[in-house]
Parts: C-alpha cells; sequence; structure tokens
C-alpha cells in the first residue's frame, strides 16, 4: 500500500471511513465512525468502537481512556486533537457481547475503586493481545473469554505468578480490590 499523496486521497478516504455500515447489523447504536486525520500528521492512534460518551460526542478518544492515553503519550488535549499532528482512526469490531459487558463491568468497578486500568479491546488475536501485554510490562492481567465465562470464571496472572488463577466472575472485583488496596 503506497502512502497518501495528497490530501484529496485522505479527505477520499476519510469520507468512505465516516459512510462505512458494515457493522451497522451487530452495534447497539448507529454506526458513527468517529475519526480525526490530517495529511501532516506524524502519530497514528487506532482506536476501537467507542462507548456512549464518545458516539455522542463525535469526539474520539473523549473519555477516562482518552485521559490515560494522553497521559501516556505525554501530550496534552490541545496537541491531541490538533488534526496535524495526531490522527484517530477507530474501527469498529464484533466480539462477545459477554466478554465486553464482563469487561466493561470489571474496568468500572475497578477505577471506582481507585485502581488504573487499562482495557486491551483491540481486536486482535488473544496471543497478540497476552504479547503485547507481556512487554509493556502489565503488572495484573486479567483474562476474560467465552470458554472461562462458560464456566463462571475468568483467569488472573500477576506479574511474579508462575501460572494464571482461576477466579469466579463474581469475585474477580472484590479479590483484586483486596490484592491491589490491601
Amino acid at each position: 500500500m503506497s502512502p497518501l499523496a495528497a490530501p484529496s486521497e485522505l479527505d477520499q478516504l476519510l469520507a468512505q471511513i465516516r459512510a462505512c455500515r458494515l457493522c451497522e447489523a451487530s452495534l447497539p447504536l448507529e454506526p458513527k465512525p468517529v475519526l480525526r486525520a490530517s495529511a501532516t500528521a506524524t502519530l497514528l492512534v487506532v482506536g476501537q468502537a467507542p462507548g456512549t460518551l464518545v458516539h455522542g460526542s463525535g469526539i474520539p478518544w473523549n473519555d477516562a481512556s482518552g485521559m490515560r492515553l494522553r497521559d501516556w503519550l505525554r501530550i496534552d488535549r490541545d496537541s491531541f486533537y490538533d488534526e496535524s499532528r495526531v490522527a484517530i482512526v477507530p474501527m469498529g469490531f464484533a466480539k462477545s457481547e459477554a466478554v465486553r459487558d464482563v469487561a466493561n463491568a470489571l474496568y468500572a468497578e475497578l477505577g471506582a475503586a481507585g485502581i488504573d486500568v487499562f482495557l486491551d479491546d483491540r481486536d486482535e488475536r488473544p496471543g497478540s493481545l497476552l504479547a503485547d501485554n507481556e512487554l509493556i510490562g502489565t503488572p495484573h492481567r486479567v483474562v476474560i473469554g467465552d470458554r472461562g465465562l462458560k464456566e463462571g470464571v475468568v483467569e488472573y496472572q500477576g506479574r511474579r505468578d508462575a501460572e494464571a488463577a482461576k477466579l469466579a466472575v463474581a469475585d474477580v472485583a472484590a479479590t483484586l480490590i483486596a490484592k491491589l488496596k490491601g
């Protein structure tokens, strides 16, 4: 794939993305690709389907995950939303509703307890997700999958643990809060 030669090519691509309706049948809200880009941007941030806050505002990464991302990138809000410097292109994804529900509930509960949480909701293969989290040194990892949810469990592994432990879905938040806050 060759780089975009002119802003008009980028403008056409952005129009195509904004008009996309491929995943319409599997989304709870109407498709509304939320993106910002410029041919001069030197950083591309690719996300997933936006939550209702971003969907409603039309501003990408305009939520708690966006604040964490900007902190991680060490970039202020004005620079982040300067289309000439940063491009943000969220993509729709189809995941298990059960996995998404448990992940979002756990994310909210741990966040409310004051625990810094990273929800890796990229549409990647499990091996890639696990490898990337290992590379960035995630200190505590919870793996939520359909197979485990059928048994009512998730997998938890601390950075220094030799292997993952199964935790009951109903107990995982309290267990992690006690472990991390205790």
